[in-house]
């Protein structure tokens, strides 16, 4: 059989490839090592993974099972055995030579021998039993860690669902517990803690609330308790600070609160307390975001509550937040051209101009104060 030069031992091959030299000696190539058979006694070897000797061409081959070449195999040290000790095949003289040794042995000697075997044998058992379970305890380990992670870490879409979950379950048992209790500080707590849960900066969050106190029927429950307390300073504060908060962009929850007399009760409160700064601030910034509805700027109006507006405004002149409020609700109450009379009659500008002069520096005023005036000019010149 001839094999090119450089050829390269195919593993999946059965054969061992050995070639002819002059001096009688035969080198045989297996899969991992280089066998060197003498016609001696003395067999020699040669160890290497090297290619094929480039110098000779010719190449026989033998198989596997051909007994009548005695060969001596060292197994590199990456296989079975970790020692380097010989692995005898087929070989009559040394076989001949073991059975003469153990023959010879004592007994001890015998007993020690098969003892070493046995630790030779097992060892690598051993080893390969350690080295699968460290393995097997390091898997489970990253996946226990890996399932606590999953159980502990939720996607956004998850824990916006289950924080959504409990407010409203949480909205539900103020509003049912506690806005219609016959305890005025009960009331006034609950009002306070559905307001902070409406003012949030999550856009998504705030709506779900809203939503959820509108399907409770918080909005009744709300107008009602502020009606049933109306002589109670700290829920006109709350309550009126709760309809702003639940009123900023939102159609939906205005309406409702009109349709339920929000806008009666919220005036009523400014009257009820006029004198009391922070529940006025609570109520024109109510007023100011329901008033952004033609419908219910015209209820504002019929109720007398520019009047009210524009005393708010005498009364706390020095407050920029009360100043600002008033001039977007006589701004959205100038929306509507059939109001034209209640302009005109309330003189709005004069107020108005206080307000610039006396908060200068405010930008929120100011620019309030701007809006208020031009719609008041093109609703008095329409």
């Amino acid at each position: 059989m001839v094999i090119p030069k450089g050829g390269l031992f195919s593993p999946k091959s059965p054969r061992y490839y050995y070639r002819r030299s002059e001096d009688d000696a035969s080198t045989v190539k297996t899969g991992s090592s280089v066998i060197s058979l003498n016609k001696g006694r003395d067999r020699t070897y040669s160890r290497g993974r090297s290619r094929f000797d480039d110098t000779h061409d010719e190449y026989d081959t033998i198989s596997p099972d051909d007994s009548s070449l005695d060969r001596q195999i060292f197994f590199p040290s990456n296989t079975r055995s970790k020692s380097r000790s010989r692995l005898h095949l087929s070989s009559s003289d040394m076989s001949a030579t073991r059975s003469r040794d153990e023959s010879a042995a004592s007994p001890d000697e015998r007993h020690s021998r098969s003892r070493s075997k046995s630790r030779s044998r097992l060892a690598p058992s051993s080893s390969m039993m350690s080295e699968s379970s460290t393995m097997t305890s390091r898997v489970t380990s990253k996946l226990n860690k890996l399932a606590a992670s999953i159980r502990t870490r939720d996607s956004p879409k998850a824990a916006a669902k289950r924080d959504h979950l409990q407010d409203e379950k949480k909205i539900l048992k103020l509003i049912t517990d506690g806005l219609w209790s016959h305890d005025p500080k009960v009331i006034e707590d609950v009002l306070n803690k559905l307001s902070n849960l409406m003012f949030t900066v999550d856009e998504e969050l705030k709506t779900f609330r809203r939503d959820a106190i509108f399907q409770s029927g918080g909005h009744l429950a709300i107008v009602q308790a502020m009606r049933r307390n109306s002589k109670h300073k700290g829920i006109a504060t709350q309550g009126c600070r709760a309809l702003a908060n639940s009123t900023w962009e939102t159609s939906d929850f205005m309406t409702a609160i009109a349709a339920v007399g929000g806008i009666g009760v919220i005036l009523e409160c400014m009257e009820q307390f006029p004198h009391d700064e922070l529940v006025q601030i609570c109520a024109v910034c109510a007023l100011r975001n329901l008033s952004s509805m033609k419908r219910i700027a015209s209820i504002i109006l019929e109720r007398d509550g520019l009047k009210t507006v524009l005393t708010a405004m005498q009364t706390f002149k020095t407050n920029s937040n009360i100043q600002e409020c008033c001039c977007w609700t006589i701004a959205h109450l100038c929306l509507d051209k059939d109001n034209k009379s209640y302009i005109e009659k309330g003189k709005c500008l004069q107020w108005i101009g206080a307000a610039v002069d006396n908060h200068p520096n405010e930008t929120d005023v100011l620019a309030s104060a701007k809006q208020a005036s031009k719609r008041i000019w093109e609703i008095i010149l329409a």
